[in-house]
C-alpha cells in the first residue's frame, strides 16, 4: 500500500499509475488503520492512528482519480507527498525495510509493495527480537534450575540416610512374636522385638549383615525391606513401603503378638 501510493506521485507511465491504483484500491478497504495499530502494539510500537486512517483515505482518492483520469502530475499537492514521507518513517520503524529505501518510487517502489503487501505480519526489528529471545532463555534456564533442585531435593528426601531418619522418628511398639523372614537364600524363625510403621527391631541366631536385603512374612502378608544395622544376635531393618495403619494394626492385633499392654495386663 506504501509503495503503490508513492507510484501514484512519482513519474511512472499512466499503465504504471494505474496498476499501482488498482493494488491500492485493493488492498486499502481491507487494512484499516486498526489493523495496522494491532500489528504496531504487537512489535511493542506507538502509532497515530488518526493520522494513519486519514493517510489511506487520501491515499484511496489518490488512486481513484489516478483510474478516473482525473490525475495530473503537476496538480498534485505536497501534501501528498507529506503524507507518504511521514508513511515511509512509520513503516520503517517495523524493520519492513530500511530508510534508504523507503522513499524510492516507480517501479522498484511498486515491486516493493508487492512484496510487503502479501506479509502477514511484520518482522520484528533486531533489537527488539534480541531481547524477547534473552528473556526467553531467562525462562527457561530458571525453569531447568527450578527443576534441577526439585530433582535434587527429591533424591535426597529418598535417599537411604534420610529414609532413615524418617523412620527412626516413628513411634515404636515394644512386642515379642515369632515370624519367618527370607535372607541369604534361606527362610530363617525370627522374633520380632519391637515394631514400627517403618521398620523393626528382630533377634535371630544368623542375623544378616546390614544393607542385605530381606523379606518378613508377617500377619498383613509380605514386606520387603533392608537391613540397617546387625549385631551377632539382633538386626534393624527398615521396610521398603511404610506399612499402611490399618495394616500395622492388624499386626498388633494378632492374638500371636504379645505387646507391653498385654503383659502389664496379665501382671
Amino acid at each position: 500500500m506504501h509503495d503503490a501510493y508513492r507510484a501514484l506521485l512519482s513519474d511512472n507511465t499512466p499503465h504504471a499509475k494505474a496498476v499501482a491504483a488498482n493494488q491500492l484500491l485493493k488492498f486499502t478497504p481491507i487494512y484499516t488503520a486498526d489493523t495496522f495499530e494491532s500489528a504496531f502494539i504487537e512489535l511493542g510500537l506507538e502509532i497515530e492512528t488518526a493520522r494513519l486512517e486519514k493517510t489511506l483515505v487520501d491515499a484511496y482518492f489518490l488512486g481513484r482519480n489516478a483510474l478516473s483520469g482525473g490525475l495530473i502530475q503537476g496538480s498534485i499537492s505536497d501534501y501528498h507527498f507529506t503524507n507518504a514521507d511521514w508513511l515511509s518513517a512509520t513503516i520503517a520503524r517495523t524493520a519492513c525495510f530500511d530508510t534508504a529505501g523507503a522513499g524510492q518510487s516507480g517501479k522498484g517502489a511498486f515491486k516493493q509493495a508487492q512484496h510487503v503487501s502479501t506479509r502477514t505480519k511484520a518482522p520484528q526489528p533486531a533489537a527488539k527480537r534480541s531481547v524477547r529471545t534473552s528473556a526467553q532463555a531467562s525462562v527457561i534456564s530458571g525453569v531447568l534450575i527450578v527443576l534441577g533442585a526439585a530433582l535434587i531435593s527429591y533424591l535426597i528426601y529418598q535417599s537411604r540416610p534420610m529414609r532413615i531418619k524418617r523412620v527412626e522418628r516413628l513411634t515404636r511398639h515394644v512386642v515379642a512374636f515369632t515370624a519367618n523372614a527370607d535372607f541369604d537364600g534361606k527362610s530363617h524363625k525370627i522374633i520380632v522385638l519391637d515394631i514400627s510403621n517403618g521398620g523393626a527391631k528382630i533377634e535371630c541366631d544368623h542375623p544378616p549383615i546390614a544393607k542385605e536385603r530381606i523379606t518378613l512374612q508377617l500377619t498383613c502378608g509380605t514386606v520387603p525391606a533392608t537391613i540397617v544395622w546387625a549385631t551377632a544376635f539382633y538386626a534393624g531393618i527398615m521396610f521398603d513401603d511404610q506399612l499402611s495403619e490399618t495394616d500395622f494394626q492388624s499386626i498388633l492385633a494378632d492374638d500371636k503378638v504379645t505387646t507391653r499392654s498385654r503383659l502389664s495386663n496379665v501382671f
